[in-house]
């Protein structure tokens, strides 16, 4: 007697359940090896204990628009303000002491914060005329601690916002040589009347027009990347009555220049090439990533009714990472999941194996 050669194939019925088995097993290894990854991956979120990202701090001192003591409710409102522009950067904490607020948030770095203490006033105003500062004096301007002296204010509106075209010229050739000082009239300039004023890094004064549209009329802000022109920018939106005008004065103005002011100083001039309908704008000026995030976040969230100096800034890691209860239950769950199909994977597999059809082991007769 000699064994059958070749010899006899598996039956393909077993064939075929190995390969289910097969494939049954590779489907749970994968799914353990999954969890077991996702599980190692978030184990920040429900260990807890991991440190947050760093927290920048800035402090400052409020005054009101005239220099004096601000009122309790100005100082609420002012840390409202500054609770909603550091809300749209991040984890925002605002702390009151006195006249002196402090503004915390994760992940910010100390020229956002410095960005949103600004008041915030927009005036969108027709340029009439502009000139370059004298030299040396091209320094940005300082943010004042209050308008002073009621005289300052005033002397500064009788020079700088007068009609008289003379008064306009004088105002020019005066205020181009102090680009680089406080300006008395942040917060305190008729958007009525014409405004000499400085450009925001100090290079340029413009003369111009009565406001056509404020900051009360942008519904929202944000900041972003322009492509075609490679730089950051600000995109405006304004609300319906806002739209409308921007809209109207736009197609009257082609081939004019308009400043976009924001607490007296210019930030943008642009030259207006078409109408623009729909109520949407955008704003350049050569912004950092940090300058067109912190402007958004201004324009986005109201003005300011407080002036506030910096005092101090400070950057500190943040507090560890609480355990993330939803985290924990998910994962539980998960797990709990997980096992019942492993189980059941292996009552699977027993049962399969003892139902296996014998394979007969009959030599035949040569």
């Amino acid at each position: 007697m000699s064994e059958p050669w070749p010899p006899a194939a598996p039956p393909a019925r077993a064939q075929h359940g190995v390969a289910i088995r097969v494939i049954v097993v590779g489907v749970v290894v994968v799914l353990v090896g999954g969890y077991a990854a996702l599980a190692y991956l978030s184990r920040d979120r429900w260990l807890g204990g991991a440190p947050t990202e760093d927290r920048t701090s800035v402090a400052s001192t409020a005054f009101a628009p005239d220099g004096s003591t601000p009122s309790p409710d100005e100082l609420d409102r002012a840390r409202q303000v500054l609770a909603d522009r550091g809300g749209a950067l991040g984890d925002a904490d605002v702390a009151l002491d006195g006249t002196t607020l402090t503004v915390s948030v994760g992940g910010a770095d100390e020229s956002e914060l410095k960005a949103i203490g600004r008041a915030g006033r927009l005036e969108l105003r027709p340029v009439i005329h502009s000139i370059p500062t004298q030299a040396g004096t091209a320094a940005p301007p300082q943010q004042a601690p209050g308008a002073g002296p009621p005289q300052v204010v005033a002397d500064e509106k009788s020079l700088r916002q007068s009609d008289d075209p003379n008064i306009q010229v004088l105002a020019l050739q005066f205020q181009a040589s102090r680009c680089g000082r406080a300006d008395p009239l942040v917060g305190n300039d008729d958007p009525t009347l014409p405004l000499v004023t400085c450009s925001q890094d100090g290079a340029v004064v413009y003369l111009l027009s009565p406001s056509v549209i404020n900051g009360d009329e942008v519904a929202r802000a944000t900041a972003g990347f322009d492509e075609s022109y490679g730089e950051h920018v600000v995109d405006v939106e304004f609300t319906s009555a806002g739209a409308g005008t921007w809209g109207d004065f736009t197609a009257k103005h082609v081939g004019t220049q308009v400043a976009f002011t924001l607490d007296t100083a210019v930030v943008s001039a642009p030259e207006i090439r078409e109408a623009i309908p729909g109520g949407r704008t955008q704003i350049t000026g050569r912004f950092t990533e940090s300058d067109a995030h912190g402007l958004a976040s201004v324009l986005g969230h109201g003005t300011l009714p407080v002036t506030l100096v910096f005092d101090s800034a400070d950057t500190a890691p943040g507090p560890p990472a609480a355990a993330s209860t939803p985290v924990r239950v998910a994962l539980a769950a998960s797990g709990l999941l997980l096992a019942l199909v492993v189980l059941g994977t292996v009552v699977y597999l027993v049962v399969a194996g003892r139902r296996r059809p014998a394979v007969s082991t009959e030599r035949g007769a040569q």
